[in-house]
């Protein structure tokens, strides 16, 4: 599998952290939208035990920024209706991609809005290339033939909500008003 092999910028995550979900594998599960899984004939690999263990290696402010984007698909995303092209699992995808292309000392306290609008900038490209590769299975392009041209726009005008601002457009959110206050 690529993931394993794969050339880290940063070392992150660790060779010792690689090792550990390597040696527990992922699961293989159906896909289906029917009640009666015996129908089921599409199968998927399921990296939920990797995702966890990777998520436990995040700092206090990859977090926080991994739990604001939680928060942006509820406050925003499903109040636009747009919730079925964009899930809670894209947004855990966007933030594996970052934190390994982004040096750790990157993720401080001071830099939380920043992280966070990096984080969207990256959404945003995936959605605009039409590809957002699975974080362990690279050639598992998530987005293809996800969106079509209107849907694309409507996204678009989400992210104009906090691109063009910078890290202002954030604010905007109860979550950050809350955390500013702090």
């Amino acid at each position: 599998m690529e993931w394993i092999s794969r050339f880290w910028k940063f070392d992150l995550p660790s060779q010792e952290i690689i090792s550990s979900i390597v040696l527990k594998g992922c699961h293989i599960v159906p896909v289906g939208s029917s009640r009666n899984h015996a129908d089921d004939k599409d199968w998927r690999l399921s990296f939920c035990i990797a995702e966890k263990t990777l998520i436990e290696t995040f700092n206090h402010t990859q977090i926080l920024v991994y739990g604001s984007l939680k928060l942006v698909l509820k406050e925003i995303i499903e109040k636009q209706n747009i919730a079925q092209l964009l899930c809670s699992y894209f947004l855990k995808t966007v933030i594996f991609w970052v934190v390994e292309e982004t040096s750790s000392s990157y993720w401080i306290p001071q830099n939380i809005i920043l992280c966070f609008h990096l984080c969207l900038r990256r959404l945003i490209q995936f959605v605009n290339d039409e590809d957002c590769p699975n974080y362990f299975v690279r050639s598992n392009n998530m987005f293809r033939e996800r969106f079509n041209k209107s849907q694309k726009k409507f996204c678009y005008r989400f992210y104009a909500i906090f691109l063009p601002m910078g890290g202002n457009g954030c604010c905007k959110l109860k979550l950050w008003k809350d955390f500013r206050t702090l």
